[in-house]
């Protein structure tokens, strides 16, 4: 089941997101996770990591790790 946090509660509730590379025409980002939270919708996860809802889509991949996904958002 997917959390029905919003892009922009995603901070609060412990989701911690980090620059893997700044380029053109794709932004990856690591998202990172608490334990007790499941995860939201694809596109809150590309909102959180492009900082609103005016982007250019993405994807979202995940990891090894239950708790950290791969977040690549459009920017071009």
């Amino acid at each position: 089941m997917k959390s029905a946090l919003k892009w922009n509660e995603l901070s609060t509730a412990g989701f911690r997101r980090m620059v893997i590379a700044n380029t053109i025409p794709t932004s990856r980002y690591q998202v990172s996770k608490p334990d007790s939270v499941e995860w939201p919708e694809d596109v809150e996860l590309i909102s959180f990591c492009d900082g609103g809802t005016f982007h250019f889509g993405g994807n979202v991949k995940s990891t090894t790790d239950k708790n950290i996904v791969r977040v690549d958002v459009y920017v071009d």
